[in-house]
């Protein structure tokens, strides 16, 4: 074949690969849904991005659920750094839901894909004994997890509020990360992404602590802080009994025994988190409690 009849052929195959060449680009992400669901948090607004090609029947529950105002009064219950920020149950409002509301809600079979969970990806809660016990609860990942890939559904994303979720961040948790206040969200709402002006979006802000009460302040106490606080009741109430041993004997063994509880109070604080991780620890510990209630039992009463 000549020269002169191959380079019209060969114009013609790189027309098409260069035709073909956005679609390729394009390939690896998604179409989004024309609508967007802002969720108006007490530390701003989250909005998400959905997957409907990728995962159908997840997305129109939640979009349903949203428009009924189920995700009204939820809240975002666990929060792991570095791994998901979890909302809660449809179910778990702080307004029951209606029976009609109620009836909205059904069980979804796994909608697995070739997605990756990175930052900022929606995925479905469910039992871990069972791929097909979705219904309304869904993390928002902070960082690669390449384990939850095929495992669970991803449905879409967080398209804008990502440091609102970083806000949550910010508030003390409990051992198993649930924060000290409510993170609520106050509303759900559905919007176009023609309708969604940035203007009209509230912008992070701290989560205001004040409404915690005391009881929940202490849970959310940094641990070395609640050590620090330990170790000087114990020094105040050694001070007390070295007062006392003088003008008042008989007080003295219950202040100390009072500080031998503190201070197995304190190796608990100090070790359980440890013991979730070593059941020797745990029994070590509960051993430990048991001694101590039994030196208790022998100062109930003075002796005769």
């Amino acid at each position: 074949m000549s020269a002169t009849r191959s380079r019209p052929r060969a114009c013609w195959l790189a027309a098409i690969v260069l035709s073909l060449a956005p679609a390729a680009a394009g390939a690896g992400q998604p179409r989004l849904a024309d609508e967007r669901i802002i969720l108006h948090t007490i530390a701003g607004d989250i909005v998400l991005a959905l997957y409907p090609d990728v995962a159908p029947r997840h997305v129109e529950q939640i979009l349903k659920l949203s428009r009924a105002g189920l995700y009204d009064t939820t809240h975002f219950f666990s929060l792991v750094p570095g791994f998901y920020s979890q909302l809660s149950g449809a179910t778990d409002r702080s307004s029951p839901p209606s029976p009609d509301q109620r009836g909205l809600v059904h069980r979804l079979k796994a909608e697995f894909s070739g997605l990756h969970h990175q930052r900022g990806t929606l995925s479905m809660a469910r039992d871990d004994r069972d791929p097909d016990s979705a219904e309304t609860s869904f993390s928002i990942i902070l960082a690669d997890w390449p384990e939850g890939d095929r495992r669970y559904t991803i449905f879409g994303e967080v398209e804008s509020g990502m440091e609102v979720v970083d806000e949550f961040l910010k508030v003390p948790r409990d051992a198993e990360g649930r924060p000290v206040i409510r993170l609520s969200v106050l509303k759900a709402e559905v919007i176009r992404k023609a309708g969604l002006a940035a203007g009209r979006l509230a912008p992070a802000q701290p989560v205001d602590l004040s409404q915690a009460g005391p009881s929940m302040a202490l849970v959310g106490l940094p641990q070395s802080e609640a050590v620090a606080c330990g170790i000087l009741l114990m020094v105040l109430i050694g001070v007390g009994a070295f007062v006392c041993a003088t003008r008042y004997p008989a007080a003295v063994v219950p202040l100390n025994l009072m500080n031998v509880l503190i201070g197995i109070f304190l190796l608990m604080i100090i070790a359980t988190p440890i013991a979730h991780q070593h059941p020797a620890l745990a029994v070590a510990l509960f051993g430990a409690l048991l001694g101590t209630l039994k030196l208790m039992s022998r100062f109930e009463s003075p002796a005769s």
